[in-house]
């Protein structure tokens, strides 16, 4: 896949997670998690899968438990604080 086809979707992947579209989050977070698209950040990819999860994205808790075994208890911390900006933001209305 083209880098740019990558920057392409991580726009519209993001816009459709503002929106609250937990399967646009959870992709969001894999984008994230591999750097396709975006530099690679473990805490946004958590924060993102949790918010998917949180948004009725089943299957996800596999993908928040690898990402936390990465990251160490302050960083995991951060990735909650931002979770939760992310859900009271951008929840399905």
């Amino acid at each position: 896949v083209a880098p740019q086809d990558y920057k392409q979707a991580f726009s519209l992947f993001t816009q459709s997670a503002e929106q609250g579209f937990a399967q646009a989050q959870h992709a969001l977070g894999a984008m994230y998690e591999k750097g396709n698209g975006v530099q690679q950040d473990n805490k946004q990819a958590w924060a993102w899968y949790s918010v998917a999860a949180l948004s009725g994205r089943e299957n996800i808790a596999m993908d928040l438990s690898s990402l936390e075994k990465k990251l160490s208890p302050a960083e995991l911390k951060q990735a909650q604080e931002l979770a939760k900006q992310y859900h009271d933001k951008y929840r399905k209305k």
